[in-house]
């Protein structure tokens, strides 16, 4: 009863975590491509704060789950 409501929650927000890590990790990858190739120190910060910025979402996001 209770249990199965818990259980119906957890199942939606684990879905919910995939979709959102999916799209994170997508982003993290194609930030590290980019910094591949970037030779503007500037760039590369900015690049590099975005990767930390997704990284910390994506963790937070599983202590959440």
């Amino acid at each position: 009863m209770i249990t199965e409501g818990k259980d119906e929650l957890r199942i939606r927000l684990v879905a919910i975590f995939r979709e959102e890590a999916a799209e994170h990790l997508a982003t993290i990858t194609a930030e590290m491509a980019a910094l591949e190739t970037e030779t503007d120190a500037q760039a590369v910060h900015a690049g590099v704060d975005r990767l930390f910025r997704t990284a910390h979402t994506l963790k937070g996001a599983a202590r959440s789950v």
